[in-house]
């Protein structure tokens, strides 16, 4: 790890002194829409990912890396206070005629890494992570698409060239890509790389995936195609990979790449019609389980296949670089230093999107390692097995009723714990911009039929 003799200086040096540290670069790739299990290092079947896969080969890679929610906005957020969305008050990208804003007493990650002297930058490629978005704190530069959305190719060129100048202060640069999100368009050559096959039929059959089991897909009127939705889908990772490769590649070309820490997080998943739904924003394993890998100098390559939430990557990341200052974040940090000899896995809270319009009643999902708890408001409850039923298949509610108390009273337990540590955060009215931009990716209000 780094700068191990820097870490008991967290939080205390002065603030004129925090200007010349030094901890080494920081770089965090956030991939949305992305599916652990649609990664060859997760074991998928397909070459969807290369270039992931070679960083997967000299990093840490968490097996079991879930979100508090399978939404854009909300979860960023939560990577960058390192609290839980209850706790910052980002509960949806868009509700209705209304945006939410985050508790403005949160310190970021970002704005640690600037009061230390760090260049800071980010690329975000979607219009949910806009500069008004609240997470621009801190960033020197705060690259947007000037339309809805970008491409990997296009963020990846900007990205770069603010690399080239940014000359030999340490760094913290965000890049942010959203190719795998709907509607699946990947560019030639990768919208014919993935074709039916019995590969791909067998990994469907698994899942149950295209069997209807308990409701139809919320895109009324769609068609099943979970074959061609998989096939682009996967065309669009690799599309993706491609140009992460690129930008890894510029990283190792740099002389300070020895001391570089490089972090890789979905934001989300994505139904593919698995649990009869097409898009995110439900507590599935497929919506909320998301990839996480970790490059560190003096951090040896492994697998660990202990829970682990996004909400802990800031919190890691600052431990890795011994970051003076950063005392504010980890004072009302709930998130953990997952490299910590004293960390020890806890239970995982998601919960759907805010968008009762679109989801109805909320429901909330509690993960433990054997067990997964789902509470469904007046749908009722589910229990699932996740050792003898990682798909989440067959509901063991009934038949396990001792295992569905205690989960359900951690689980409500969890919830009031986490909205009594609020402090601030608000809804306030949309701009007929943010609605139509939201809208068009996906994110409707009022009486949209797309996925949140």
């Amino acid at each position: 790890m780094l700068a191990g003799a820097a870490l008991a200086a967290a939080g205390c040096a002065p603030a004129g002194e925090a200007e010349a540290f030094d901890g080494g670069d920081v770089v965090l790739l956030t991939l949305d829409t992305t599916r652990a299990d649609h990664l060859g290092c997760y074991g998928y079947f397909r070459d969807t990912s290369p270039r992931l896969d070679e960083l997967a080969e000299e990093a840490v890679l968490f097996e079991r890396c879930l979100v508090p929610m399978a939404t854009t906005l909300p979860t960023h957020t939560s990577m960058l206070t390192a609290v839980w969305p209850e706790e910052h008050g980002v509960l949806a990208n868009l509700r209705r005629q209304t945006v939410y804003e985050r508790d403005p007493s949160l310190v970021t990650l970002t704005e640690l890494f600037a009061e230390a002297g760090y260049a800071t930058g980010a690329f975000v490629s979607a219009f949910p992570l806009r500069r008004e978005a609240g997470l621009a704190n801190g960033f020197e530069v705060y690259d947007q698409p000037e339309d809805r959305q970008r491409s990997a190719e296009v963020t990846t060129n900007t990205a770069l060239q603010w690399l080239d100048g940014v000359g030999d202060r340490p760094l913290f640069l965000w890049v942010h890509y959203f190719d795998p999100h709907s509607p699946y368009i990947p560019p030639a050559p990768y919208a014919k790389m993935f074709h039916k096959s019995p590969e791909l039929s067998g990994w469907l059959e698994e899942r149950e995936i295209g069997r209807v089991r308990r409701r139809q897909s919320r895109r009324k009127g769609r068609p099943v195609v979970a074959e061609e939705d998989t096939n682009l889908y996967d065309g669009e990772i690799a599309y993706m990979d491609h140009h992460v490769g690129r930008l890894l590649d510029a990283l190792r070309e740099r002389e300070r790449w020895a001391g570089t820490v490089v972090a890789v997080v979905g934001d989300h998943g994505e139904g593919l019609n698995q649990h009869d739904e097409a898009g995110h924003g439900l507590v599935w394993d497929e919506q909320i389980r998301v990839p996480f890998l970790l490059r560190a100098p003096g951090l040896a390559a492994a697998r660990r296949s202990d829970l682990v939430s996004v909400v802990d990557l800031s919190p890691t990341l600052l431990s890795l670089v011994g970051l003076p200052g950063s005392g504010p974040l980890f004072e009302r940090a709930s998130g953990l230093d997952l490299l910590s000899t004293d960390f020890e896995p806890r239970p995982l809270l998601a919960q759907t999107s805010d968008r009762k319009e679109q989801f109805g009643e909320e429901v909330i999902a509690l993960t433990t390692p054997r067990w997964k708890y789902l509470d469904l408001g007046t749908e009722g409850e589910e229990l699932y097995d996740l050792e003898n039923d990682p798909h989440e298949l067959v509901n063991l509610a009934t038949e396990r009723p001792e295992v569905l108390l205690e989960l359900r009273a951690k689980a409500v337990g969890t919830v009031e714990a986490q909205r009594a540590r609020r402090a601030g955060g608000e809804a306030r009215e949309a701009t007929d911009e943010e609605r139509a931009a939201l809208e068009e990716l996906g994110y409707g209000g009022g009486g949209s039929d797309e996925e949140e």
